[in-house]
């Protein structure tokens, strides 16, 4: 959590905050900034992957004593907290990289309806969204450009509150475990069909995982 509010906490909230206090300067090196880290961001993503993977590796377990498993299912865990932490990092830069423009723009685009249409002056963007909303279809176009804008703002706020999912991933870890368990003991008991079956469910939650971390679109 920490990293992304690091890197992204400029925009929390920004559609409830006068347009006027936006300091779009600030924001803009802020973001190139955060830019400079990608290159780290992905190596660490990439080595903190192959950790993730050797933790829950089916062979490995396999051979692993229930205790050691255990240890490194928990290890697993907050290696995939990592994982979904820097995915997350990494997607937002990707999505971001236009928006401060889009900002830019916005605020122009605020000001000079202050001038024209005599807007009040400290109207948030959540404000000037409604306002635009009641000039009907004359701002048809400007509409669409600022719920695009909005929706992006939305999906990074969300992006930042979730960046952890501690929950999702301590659940699946522990179910992770469980079937482990229920795989030795069908390897010990000579039951190949069945652990064949067990096997499956291990990769099914294994690939639930890498839905949680949301490893596909960078690793």
């Amino acid at each position: 959590m920490g990293l992304m509010t690091d890197a992204f906490g400029w925009m929390l909230g920004i559609q409830k905050r006068s347009i006027d206090d936006w300091d779009i300067a600030d924001m803009d090196s802020k973001l190139r900034a955060t830019a400079r880290l990608k290159d780290m961001w992905e190596r660490e993503l990439k080595k903190s992957d192959k950790e993730y993977r050797e933790a829950v590796s089916v062979e490995a377990n396999a051979a692993r004593s229930p205790i050691a498993r255990k240890l490194s299912l928990q290890r697993g865990a907050i290696v995939a907290k990592r994982v979904k932490t820097l995915t997350s990092a990494v997607n937002m830069l990707n999505k971001m990289s236009g928006v401060v423009e889009q900002l830019k723009l916005l605020k122009q685009f605020y000001s000079d309806m202050v001038t024209t249409m005599q807007l009040p002056k400290g109207m948030s963007m959540e404000a000037l969204v409604r306002q635009v909303y009641t000039m009907g279809d004359q701002m048809a176009d400007k509409k669409t450009e600022l719920d695009q804008l909005m929706n992006s703002l939305d999906s990074a706020n969300t992006s930042i509150a979730e960046a952890t999912g501690d929950d999702d991933i301590e659940k699946i870890m522990g179910e992770l475990n469980k079937l482990y368990d229920e795989y030795n003991t069908k390897l010990a008991l000579n039951d190949t069909k069945a652990a064949e079956e067990v096997r499956a469910k291990i990769e099914l939650k294994k690939a639930e995982m890498d839905k949680q971390m949301g490893v596909a679109a960078i690793v």
